[in-house]
């Protein structure tokens, strides 16, 4: 804060009026009665910049020490009072002191380097979403599955996979191993069947990423199946081996329980051709498919 001292009669109107100017423009007044030493004094106090000091007859004047900020130096002004010779006088020298007193605030204010308002933090950018990691496109499933042809009972048997699916679209190929045959049974005998097949096909899912999945493929199974009859004497008990060929359509759910563990629900159709008619005792019983039905449930195993 800057400072004027006033040294005067604090009841001077003069001082009066110099004491209200410098309040309004800014400063602390400090007044007193009178000085111990020469007026120059006052501006050693640290905030002081002016001191005013009114003098009494015969030499009636206002006298003024002002700090100027930009000169770096004191500048005295002995500014007389003649009210003898213009009633006006000490409104004037009142409004010559104020002025100076004007330009000494306005050469600190120049004089002060002005501190620049600290520039806002610019705002918090929002963070990424953390990257989603890709299920990865191999796996190898294995899944036991209950076989059904027309006539026939229930079988059994085990399917091998192994897929590749970087996306949503992607390829499956497998092995079926039969593990239980199916039976025909007819005049107290009966025939049993086993298939095995390598199977492949285009497939396509919904989210391998997802915690569960729907897979649909199109494809084709090649298939060996084996025949065994088993008849009362005097029949001879024979068998017989036929490849078939044909499309396949498959569907499977998938729901994950682990990182990189899916449990599967593979369901799959497919048509054996050609047409095999299956015989006993050289009578025709029933043709072998020609439709062939699959499902099953088991687990895959993503390799990372």
């Amino acid at each position: 804060m800057l400072h004027v001292v006033i040294v005067g009669e604090p009841s001077s109107p003069l001082l009066q009026r110099l004491r209200e100017e410098s309040e309004a423009l800014g400063f602390i007044v400090d007044t007193k009665t009178k000085t111990s030493g020469p007026l120059d004094a006052e501006l050693d106090i640290s905030g002081v910049v002016a001191a005013i000091r009114e003098l009494d007859s015969p030499n009636e004047a206002i006298e003024l020490v002002i700090a100027d900020p930009q000169l770096h130096e004191r500048i005295r002004e002995t500014l007389p009072i003649r009210t003898s010779t213009d009633p006006t006088s000490r409104e004037v020298v009142a409004t010559r002191a104020i002025e100076l007193l004007r330009a000494v605030r306005l050469h600190v204010e120049q004089a002060t380097p002005q501190v620049r308002p600290p520039e806002p933090a610019p705002p918090a950018k929002a963070s990424d979403p953390p990257p989603v990691t890709p299920a990865p496109a191999i796996a190898i499933a294995l899944a036991p599955l209950a076989t059904y042809a027309p006539g026939f009972n229930l079988g059994l048997s085990a399917d091998l996979s192994l897929s590749y699916v970087p996306a949503h679209l992607g390829f499956r190929g497998g092995l079926l191993v039969p593990l239980a045959a199916q039976r025909l049974e007819h005049g107290g005998g009966d025939i049993t069947a086993t298939a095995s097949a390598i199977h492949a096909a285009f497939v396509t899912r919904t989210s391998a990423a997802a915690p569960l999945a729907l897979e649909l493929g199109v494809g084709l199974e090649a298939s060996r199946a084996h025949f065994e009859g088993h008849a009362p004497p005097p029949l001879v008990n024979t068998d017989s081996n036929v490849y078939t060929f044909g499309p396949r359509l498959e569907a499977s759910g998938a729901l994950r329980v682990a990182s990189h563990v899916r449990l599967l629900m593979p369901l799959a159709l497919s048509y054996a051709l050609p047409p095999t008619v299956v015989r006993f005792a050289g009578e025709p019983l029933r043709d072998w498919g020609p439709l062939l039905f699959r499902a099953g449930l088991g687990v895959e195993l993503e390799v990372p």
